[in-house]
């Protein structure tokens, strides 16, 4: 579903799947079902938290287990049970804080443990075709460490600082997914609604959801599970870069919006814009952010829904810079009233693109009404930045300009771009 914009205030081996037609899924590639990424020990740890947390939640209210408290036995914690890294894996699962797993709380163990995400339902609109497969596969490739301050204040000694944080950033060589076929009707959220068919107007596909900002938001390692429609979808897409992804970043901007670029009687040309985010580390490691710049794209889709000609989603990299990097050093400490400590980086990756096999060309269409690529982007710069609302002119230009329009100039000097270059 789409929603009229409301002007907001922020890898294993690779395996294919397809799309059943009995359950309408979107496809992903099957998860490596090794459990390489912790100890035995650590495993160890894992199954007491689970098995603490599920007693909790399967048993009937009178008989989950309470502490016993005595005058000789004081109060026992997670961390005394379970040691640190326990106590940390399973707070990271715990996503209500009640003490218990619930099912979709357990989901992430599982699919360690077995290799089997649980499966995302896409809820499509009721329809007697079944919609033509899409195919679609990445061309990834990670981040360039020399680019990042750290390495070029420091070079090898501030990384091998970093080493231990980094840990999921150095395992990141490949994309989670190489390919996965989705369905046309999959896509049948991106279609404008009536009203919003028109070049230049652009509408959400996920709304923001800004609230003010705490401290735990960024001690997550488990996105949530998504809900049916457009967050489905998206979810699926971005999951096939890496395993972890939130739609929605923790800081504006946030959300995703599209608009129509080009139109004919039976096709759209849609331009989109994604802002989301990508947690890289795994328990017993603190928690790693990867924020790209920006994700967008063109999908090219009739009007019906029921096919898909071109799709393509990418991170551009015209700039220097196009990656943002959060990482916690220090949790917080709310018994001692201590904040988390955090470190920031930049940095630069040169690819990190979804394409559609079989993709037509855009230009191949012929077109009755369009507008350019640039006011296409212009036009959900705007909806995620409102002071795009106002033209800003380099100073070589802004001078004539004024004296043309006669008006005064208002100089505003930064340290970096306010939009999408990451700083």
């Amino acid at each position: 579903m789409t929603e009229k914009l409301a002007k907001p205030r922020p890898g294993g081996p690779s395996r294919t799947t397809s799309l059943s037609e009995h359950d309408n899924r979107v496809a992903g590639a099957t998860p490596r079902s090794s459990v390489s990424w912790v100890t035995s020990f650590t495993i160890n740890i894992l199954m007491v938290a689970v098995g603490i947390g599920l007693s909790n939640y399967l048993l009937p209210q009178g008989h989950r287990r309470s502490p016993r408290k005595t005058a000789s036995s004081p109060a026992v914690n997670d961390e005394d049970l379970l040691g640190p890294e326990g106590a940390l894996l399973f707070k990271s699962l715990d996503s209500d804080k009640n003490g218990a797993l619930n099912s979709q709380e357990f989901g992430p163990i599982v699919e360690k443990l077995t290799g089997d995400a649980p499966p995302v339902l896409i809820k499509q609109r009721s329809s007697t075709s079944p919609g033509d497969p899409v195919s679609l596969f990445t061309d990834f490739q990670n981040i360039v460490f020399e680019s990042m301050k750290v390495y070029e204040d420091e070079g090898v000694e501030g990384m091998m600082r970093n080493f231990k944080a980094m840990t999921g950033l150095r395992d990141w060589k490949t994309a989670y997914q190489a390919d996965a076929i989705f369905n046309s009707v999959n896509f049948y959220g991106f279609l404008p609604k009536a009203g919003d068919g028109i070049p230049g107007r652009a509408y959400w596909l996920y709304k923001p959801h800004l609230e003010p900002w705490h401290q735990s938001d960024s001690g997550k390692y488990f996105p949530p599970t998504p809900e049916a429609g457009n967050q489905e979808v998206l979810y699926k897409l971005l999951r096939m870069f890496h395993s972890r992804p939130f739609l929605l970043t923790r800081f504006g901007p946030q959300g995703s919006a599209a608009v129509v670029q080009s139109v004919n009687d039976d096709y759209y040309n849609i331009r989109f814009r994604i802002h989301s985010e990508y947690q890289v580390n795994e328990p017993p490691q603190l928690p790693f952010w990867y924020t790209p710049a920006q994700l967008v794209g063109n999908i090219v889709i009739s009007k019906d829904g029921q096919h898909v000609k071109h799709f393509n989603m990418y991170l551009p990299n015209d700039r220097k810079l196009n990656i943002d990097m959060e990482w916690i050093v220090k949790l917080a400490d709310e018994e001692k009233g201590e904040p988390e400590s955090m470190e920031v980086e930049i940095g630069y990756q040169p690819k990190m693109e979804i394409l559609m096999n079989d993709n037509k060309k855009v230009e191949e269409f012929e077109w009755t009404d369009v507008i350019t690529k640039a006011e296409a982007d212009s036009a959900l710069e705007k909806a995620f930045y409102p002071f795009k609302e106002v033209t800003y002119h380099t100073l070589d230009k802004v001078f004539n300009r004024a004296a043309a329009e006669q008006k005064l100039v208002h100089s505003i000097i930064l340290w970096g771009s306010l939009d999408d270059q990451s700083c």
